[in-house]
C-alpha cells in the first residue's frame, strides 16, 4: 500500500485540478393561485477536471430535488478520461455532445 502512494503521489502533486459550480435554491408557483409547482430541479451543479501532461479526467455532476416529499436524485451528467496524443484526442466514458 506505501509503495502505491509513493508512486500516485508525483501524479497528484504536480497535476491541475479546476472545479466550479453553483447552488440556486428555487421556488416555483403559481402567478393566478400561488399554489406550489412540483417539478424536480437542479439545486447544485458541480463540475471538476484533474489535468496530468496528456491525459484528463473530467466529471459534471448535478443534484436535482423536488420540494414535495424532499426526494434528491444525484446525476453524473459527465464522466470520461480523455487522452490527448500527437494526432488527436482519444475519449473514454460518458460524454454530453451537442449538435449545432
Amino acid at each position: 500500500m506505501k509503495r502505491m502512494i509513493l508512486f500516485l503521489l508525483p501524479f497528484v502533486a504536480f497535476a491541475q485540478i479546476q472545479y466550479s459550480g453553483s447552488v440556486s435554491p428555487t421556488h416555483l408557483m403559481r402567478i393566478s393561485n400561488g399554489s406550489e409547482i412540483s417539478l424536480p430541479f437542479r439545486l447544485v451543479d458541480l463540475q471538476v477536471s484533474y489535468s496530468y501532461g496528456n491525459f484528463e479526467l473530467k466529471t459534471n455532476t448535478a443534484l436535482e430535488a423536488r420540494r414535495k416529499g424532499s426526494e434528491f436524485a444525484l446525476d453524473f451528467r459527465e464522466a470520461y478520461l480523455a487522452w490527448y496524443p500527437s494526432f488527436g484526442e482519444v475519449k473514454f466514458g460518458k460524454i454530453i455532445h451537442t449538435w449545432g
